[in-house]
């Protein structure tokens, strides 16, 4: 569900990662495949009198902490625009982690939402997308590039943010 809260000084928006029920389970028994070989495949090479074989442990480890990295986000992701007097930022974040991007709000033109093409019918049944919904997003102009955000937005959510981001640039910019 996303937030918008508008104020006299601007504006900040929440968009969580969608949460998708069937892919949290497939991921979640993944997971839980991926420990239990671990256990049974890997424990193994890697005890005393064993050959050397860090490159498995390594890239076995490397495939669980992504698995746990798409688990904790499709839980607990979010987006947060912040828009104040002068900015414009985009942070995207998990359990407090993650990157901003700020943009000078001057130089922010076009804010509209975009419509994307459908996705097949079977990753739209199961939601296999983790980053990226099929629906909208919200695109503006910064500096003749196009900035995009709110991948886990359906259309009407997208127009919302939309019309709320350009009343608040609009006034802002004033």
């Amino acid at each position: 569900m996303v937030k918008v809260k508008a104020s006299s000084d601007g504006a900040d928006i929440t968009i969580p990662v969608r949460r998708y029920l069937m892919a949290r389970m497939v991921v979640s028994v993944w997971l839980l495949f991926w420990l239990h070989a671990a256990g049974v495949l890997v424990l193994p090479l890697v005890a005393p009198g064993s050959p050397p074989s860090e490159g498995m442990w390594i890239g076995w480890s490397v495939g669980f902490i992504w698995l746990v990295f798409v688990l904790l986000r499709l839980l607990f992701g979010r987006e947060r625009i912040r828009l104040r007097q002068g900015y414009l930022s985009i942070r995207k974040h998990l359990l407090g982690l993650g990157w901003t991007r700020t943009f000078e709000l001057p130089a922010v033109r076009n804010t509209h939402a975009v419509e994307r093409e459908p996705m097949p019918w079977w990753v739209q049944f199961t939601g296999l997308i983790f980053f990226e919904n099929q629906n909208a997003s919200v695109t503006f102009e910064y500096k003749g590039q196009q900035i995009r955000f709110g991948a886990q937005l359906d259309h009407s959510e997208a127009l919302a943010v939309a019309k709320v981001l350009q009343e608040q640039i609009s006034r802002l910019n004033r």
